[in-house]
C-alpha cells in the first residue's frame, strides 16, 4: 500500500480502518510513505497493538526535505507554508475574510490556475523516492497486489504493479473534480489529481462522500465493472448515551450549566470546510440561546484567521478550538454535544456526520444534494439552502437548541437511520477485501498498467 498520507494518532481514520480491514481479512500489509515532520505520526504498535506484526510501515526519506531540515531545522515546511499563506494573504487583501456566506470557495483556493512549483516538485520527488523504496521491498518480500491510496500515490503504484505483474487497486476518499470536469478546466486546474484519478486499475475504490465520485470515474474512462463505490464505514460502538456532558465540556473550560448547549464540528480547518459560516452565526444564536458554545475539533492552516474572526465578532470565549483529538476519544465529544454542524462547500457527507448519527445527534447542514438519502430535513436534521443561508442556518440551529423535545426526537431518528442503513467498518471492509481476493484468485491483471 502506497500513500503520501500517513498513519496518525488523531485523524485519517479512513486510512487506518482500511489497513485494519486488510489485516482482519488475513493480509500482511506493507505501508509505504515518506517521512514527515509531524508529531502526530504514529507507529504500527500504537495503532494496531498485537496486530502490528502484520503491518510493516516503511517511511522513506526524501533527500530534498532531509537537507533542508538539516540546514533550517525541524518544522521548516510548516514555517514555509505559514510564510506562503501570509504572502498570499497580503497579496489578496482586497478579498474579504470570511468570503460571502453564499459563495463557494474553490477546493484549491490560493493555488492559482495551476499547481505551483512546490506542489509539482513534491509530486515528482514523492514518485521517485516511493518507487525506489517499493522496488527494494519487492526484492525482499513477495508482493501479491499493489494498492495506491489517493491520487499522489497512484502513479507509483501503477509503475510497481506493472513491474511486478500483479493486480493494481486504487483507492480514493472522494473527488473534487466534478465541477472542474463540468467546466472543462480539470486538466488545467488539477492536472496532478486528474492524472491519479484517471489511472486505470483492476479495481478502483471510491468513497461515496457526496462529491459524485462514481460519476467522475466513469467520465474519466473507468469501466463500471471495475469500480467499487461505497459509503465509508462507521464504528457503531461509539454510542454512549450515559456520557456525562458536564464532565466532558469542563475539560475545555465550558461551564456545566443546565442551560448550556453545545454545537460541535470535527471539520478540518481549511478554506473549503467553511467554518466561518457557523462562527458567523454565533451572535444571532446567542441572542436566542445565551449559553450556547461552538466547539471546533481539528487542526488546519486556517486556524489563525478563524480565531481572529471569532474575536472580531466578540465570540472568542464562545468558540472553542480544541485542536486535534485522537479518534479513540472523539466519541466523547459526539455523545456530549447537542447537535452536529457541517457547512462544507464541496460535500457534507463526511465520516463525522455519519458518526454523529450513530451517536444519536441531529445534523444541521446545507441542502447541497450531498446528503440526499442520509439527512432528511425535519427527520434527523435540518438543511439550509445556500441562497438563504444567512437567515436559515442560525434559525435552524436556534430551533434545535431551544426545543429539547424536537432535538431529542431527531436524535432518536438519527440513531434509527444509522442502525438501519450504515455499515460498520468491518462490514464495509469485508466487501472491499472480498473483491480484492477475487482479483488474487483470478491470478492475472485485467488491465494493462501503461
Amino acid at each position: 500500500m502506497i500513500s503520501d498520507q500517513d498513519m496518525l494518532r488523531a485523524g485519517n481514520q479512513v486510512l487506518y480502518q482500511t489497513v485494519r480491514g486488510y489485516v482482519t481479512a488475513g493480509f500482511d500489509v506493507t505501508f509505504v510513505t515518506n517521512e514527515k515532520d509531524d508529531p502526530n505520526v504514529a507507529s504500527a504498535e500504537e495503532l494496531f497493538g498485537p496486530d502490528a506484526r502484520y503491518v510493516d510501515i516503511c517511511r522513506f526519506p526524501i533527500t530534498f526535505h532531509t537537507w533542508r531540515q538539516r540546514l533550517i531545522g525541524k518544522g521548516w515546511l510548516r514555517r514555509f507554508q505559514r510564510l506562503r499563506n501570509v504572502l498570499r494573504f497580503h497579496a489578496e487583501k482586497e478579498a474579504p475574510f470570511p468570503p460571502p456566506l453564499e459563495t463557494v470557495v474553490p477546493f484549491a483556493s490560493g493555488f492559482g490556475d495551476t499547481p505551483d512549483l512546490l506542489n509539482r516538485l513534491g509530486a515528482s520527488l514523492f514518485e521517485r523516492y516511493a518507487y525506489r523504496a517499493c522496488v527494494k521491498i519487492a526484492q525482499a518480500h513477495p508482493i501479491h497486489i499493489v494498492y495506491g491510496f489517493e491520487t499522489m500515490a497512484v502513479p507509483t503504484a501503477q509503475r510497481i504493479a506493472s513491474r511486478l505483474g500483479v493486480p493494481l487497486c486504487t483507492r480514493f476518499q472522494g473527488s473534487f473534480l466534478k465541477h472542474a470536469l463540468d467546466e472543462g478546466t480539470a486538466e488545467k486546474v488539477y492536472p496532478l489529481h486528474v492524472k491519479g484519478t484517471a489511472t486505470k486499475a483492476d479495481l478502483c475504490i471510491m468513497s461515496n462522500d457526496g462529491t459524485k465520485g462514481e460519476e467522475v470515474l466513469l467520465r474519466l474512462g473507468h469501466p463500471p465493472e471495475r469500480i467499487l463505490f461505497l459509503l465509508d464505514g462507521v464504528r457503531k460502538d461509539i454510542y454512549r448515551p450515559e456520557m456525562d456532558p458536564a464532565a466532558v465540556w469542563a475539560e475545555y473550560g465550558i461551564p456545566a450549566k443546565e442551560s448550556t448547549r453545545i454545537i460541535l464540528t470535527l471539520s478540518k480547518l481549511s478554506p473549503w470546510k467553511r467554518l466561518d459560516r457557523v462562527i458567523g452565526t454565533m451572535p444571532a444564536i446567542l441572542r436566542e440561546v445565551p449559553d450556547a458554545y461552538l466547539v471546533i475539533t481539528h487542526r488546519g492552516s486556517l486556524r489563525p484567521q478563524l480565531e481572529q474572526y471569532a474575536s472580531e465578532l466578540g465570540m472568542a470565549n464562545r468558540v472553542i478550538f480544541t485542536g486535534p483529538i485522537p479518534h479513540t476519544q472523539v466519541y466523547r465529544l459526539l455523545n456530549a454535544c447537542d447537535l452536529y454542524m457541517s457547512c462544507n462547500d464541496h460535500s457534507n457527507l463526511s465520516n463525522s456526520v455519519m458518526e454523529a448519527l450513530v451517536c444519536g445527534k441531529p445534523v444541521v447542514s446545507i441542502a447541497d444534494g450531498s446528503l440526499d438519502g442520509v439527512i432528511t430535513h425535519g427527520y434527523n436534521g435540518l438543511l439550509a439552502k445556500l441562497r438563504g443561508i444567512r437567515e436559515e442556518l442560525p434559525a435552524h440551529i436556534v430551533t434545535l437548541l431551544k426545543d429539547d423535545a424536537q432535538r431529542a426526537e431527531m436524535g432518536r431518528n438519527a440513531l434509527r437511520f444509522a442502525e438501519a442503513n450504515l455499515l460498520t467498518w468491518e462490514e464495509r471492509m469485508a466487501i472491499e477485501t472480498s473483491r480484492v481476493e477475487e482479483l488474487l484468485r483470478a491470478g492475472v491483471t485485467q488491465v494493462p498498467h501503461s
